[in-house]
C-alpha cells in the first residue's frame, strides 16, 4: 500500500511517516503542492493523508489533483484548524476521515488498516 503524506511542517511529516510505516506500506512524502504534483503521476497512490492549510495550496486542492489521477482513492485530512465550521465544510467535501492535530495515532492506524480491508472508498466529492 502506497501512502502519501501532504504536510509543510517536518516534524508532522516526520510524525505521521512513524506512525503509519508497517508491513506492506510504502510511505510518500510531500512538503507542498508542487511536490505532491511531481510524487503523483509517478507513484500508484492507495491512500492520502493531507494537512488543510499549507502555505501554497490547500487540502481541498491536493485531494482534486490526486482523485484526477486516482479517483477511488481515499483521502485522509489533518488539520490544526479546530474552527467548526471548516470541519463541516470538510466533511460535506467528503473527506473519508478528519484527524485533528494533535493526531491520535491509533485512530490514525485504525482507519488505515480499514482502507487495507477495502472498507473505505474514494470520497463522493471534493472540491477546492
Amino acid at each position: 500500500m502506497n501512502i502519501l503524506i501532504v504536510d509543510d511542517e517536518p516534524v508532522t511529516l516526520a510524525f505521521l511517516r512513524r506512525g503509519v510505516s508497517g508491513p506492506n506500506r510504502t510511505v510518500l512524502e510531500a512538503k507542498s503542492f508542487e511536490e505532491c504534483q511531481k510524487i503523483v503521476p509517478e507513484q500508484r497512490i492507495d491512500l492520502v493523508i493531507t494537512d488543510l492549510n499549507m502555505p501554497d495550496q490547500n487540502g481541498f486542492a491536493v485531494a482534486n489533483m490526486v482523485l484526477q489521477s486516482y479517483p477511488n482513492v481515499p483521502i485522509f485530512l489533518v488539520t490544526g484548524c479546530n474552527d467548526d465550521a471548516n470541519l463541516r465544510f470538510a466533511t460535506m467535501m467528503g473527506f473519508n476521515k478528519i484527524f485533528n492535530k494533535p493526531i491520535h495515532l491509533p485512530r490514525l492506524k485504525e482507519a488505515i488498516d480499514a482502507v487495507e480491508r477495502g472498507l473505505l472508498s474514494a470520497p463522493d466529492s471534493v472540491s477546492a
